[in-house]
């Protein structure tokens, strides 16, 4: 991100299997919420995002009214809240600085209000504790990008989500600019409704994120931050 593809990624078979479970798709019968965690001013000597709070704006105007979202900011964004909360949430949106460890992947983190929640957090809770995960959208930076030394290993902390439940997950592949993601997030969920009319659909999240990328305004958002996002799952 401050410094915040659309293509398929490669997932682990047992992330795929974990996925076939009953889905639940938003509707105007079943109105799960949305989660959108955003931490603007995180620990750990990370530079202050400047348009996290636009980009959630932004995000709860496209859903409403159909679709309730509820926030997770500032403070109360916490490593082990956000753990929590994620965890028990069908649907989640992370805007916050992402860190991929390039010495111990295991230690990718999203920063939160006091310290990294790691990519190894995520994975340590059950699978089984998960319930009726369908969707996360990282907006971060660094999300879907492994090990450089070993590519054929699927360890980033988009992976880490799927592993953790979600059916499907956008990730990002290298920085992002916090000045332009709010238009490829707006954009892309955009498209997801008008794909998905009766309500939100993450089989059709990959065609949204193929769309937004076209759809945006080509002399504000640079080709690198429109082919940065990339969605891995079902």
């Amino acid at each position: 991100m401050a410094s915040r593809s659309t293509r398929q990624a490669r997932s682990t078979l047992s992330a795929l299997l974990r996925c076939q479970k009953p889905r639940h798709i938003l509707n105007d019968k079943t109105l799960p919420q949305v989660l959108a965690i955003g931490q603007a001013a995180p620990a750990g000597g990370f530079a202050k995002l400047g348009t996290v709070d636009e980009e959630l704006d932004s995000l709860e105007s496209i859903l409403a009214p159909a679709v309730p979202m509820i926030r997770m900011i500032g403070e109360s964004a916490t490593r082990s809240q956000s753990l929590r909360a994620i965890h028990s949430s069908p649907w989640v949106h992370l805007a916050c600085h992402g860190k991929q460890d390039v010495t111990g992947p295991l230690k990718s983190c999203f920063a939160m209000s006091d310290g990294p929640l790691t990519l190894l957090d995520i994975i340590r809770t059950p699978s089984e504790s998960v319930q009726c995960s369908e969707f996360a959208f990282l907006s971060a930076c660094h999300t879907a990008v492994g090990d450089r030394t070993a590519p054929h290993e699927v360890v980033h902390l988009a992976a880490a989500m799927q592993f953790a439940g979600f059916r499907g997950v956008v990730g990002t592949m290298w920085a992002v600019d916090d000045g332009v993601v709010v238009n490829m997030v707006s954009a892309f969920y955009e498209a997801l409704l008008e794909i998905s009319p009766k309500g939100l659909d993450s089989e059709h999240a990959a065609l949204a994120l193929n769309t937004a990328a076209k759809r945006v305004d080509k002399n504000i958002v640079p080709l690198e931050q429109r082919i940065v996002f990339i969605h891995i799952g079902i």
